[in-house]
């Protein structure tokens, strides 16, 4: 833990060697902070650093309020390729200013090999399908075997129900499906 007026390394480290040059990695810093509310300084920068040649292959600049909650240990991770098959990898939270910062642990670890990993390994790319008018917050789609349902919230439809009368704004939950993974939706 640090509170100090001036700027400087909270942790570095460890110098790891043999780390992998062909698998998308994320390296996770958890921190915690004493307010979360204060202002919206940049109070640390966390970093991936090549210390055999001082270069940094990654960065983030953590703000006060990017902490949800104070006093309570939160994950900053940083994804990166070590391409250059870096032999002194050093993993650096460095303290900006103005609060009480702990760091608690660093992990290091290849990305999940989940769905998403030929995404993040630049194996496997979005394509455009199609468009629907329907963009709306709290949308989202539901893949069930060959169907995709389509649920989103519709605000002030017609005809209000008489037994919804003088409740004021009148929402409705409105389902589409489609038969061929999104090109096209049935009416509500």
């Amino acid at each position: 833990t640090i509170q100090s007026s001036k700027n400087e390394y909270l942790t570095y480290g460890p110098y790891l060697a043999n780390v992998s040059s062909t698998q998308l990695l994320v390296v996770e810093f958890l921190l915690s902070i004493d307010n979360n509310d204060a202002d919206d300084l940049e109070v640390v920068v966390v970093d991936v650093n090549d210390a055999s040649v001082q270069q940094v292959i990654t960065s983030k600049s953590v703000h006060r309020t990017d902490f949800g909650t104070a006093g309570t240990p939160q994950i900053f991770s940083l994804y990166f390729e070590n391409k250059h098959c870096s032999q002194n990898l050093e993993f650096r939270v460095f303290y900006m200013c103005c609060s009480a910062i702990t760091h608690y642990e660093t992990t290091l670890r290849a990305l999940d090999e989940g769905k998403l990993a030929t995404f993040w390994n630049h194996q496997a790319h979005f394509e455009y399908i199609s468009e629907t008018n329907r963009s709306v917050a709290g949308a989202f789609i539901l893949p069930v075997g060959d169907v995709w349902y389509f649920f989103y919230r519709e605000q002030g439809y017609e005809p209000t129900p008489s037994y919804c009368s003088g409740l004021g704004t009148i929402y409705r939950i409105v389902v589409c499906t489609s038969q061929d993974e999104g090109r096209s939706w049935s009416s509500p």
